[in-house]
């Protein structure tokens, strides 16, 4: 029966790695991007040298999905010298979006 203990271990691998991926919170920093950190406690808000930091409520997948498709949308027609803003902004909006853009953006 050395054949049945493989499954059980693959399913407990996978349970611990995804639980450990949801106890992280994100937060966009101006300063240096997005941050990644353990569950921090409640009213807890991150500070970087430009000051505080915009607490994500979006998980990273659907972040990712959201600023890309801004960036897309905000770019088209767009000088060079202002993309660096353009991924800013989209940045920001992915963090913390709105119902529309939310919907705008998906």
């Amino acid at each position: 029966m050395p054949g049945s203990l493989k499954y059980p271990i693959a399913i407990f691998l996978i349970s611990v790695s995804s639980a450990s991926a949801m106890e992280q919170e994100m937060a966009y920093c101006p300063s240096d991007g997005l941050r990644f950190y353990a569950k921090p406690p409640p009213g807890f808000i991150p500070i970087d040298s430009t000051g505080p930091c915009l607490l994500c409520s979006t998980d990273a997948i659907t972040y990712e999905k959201i600023k890309s498709a801004c960036i897309i949308s905000k770019s088209k027609g767009a000088q060079k010298e202002i993309l660096g803003s353009i991924r800013k902004s989209c940045s920001m909006v992915a963090c913390d979006p709105s119902w529309l853009q939310k919907l705008r953006y998906r």
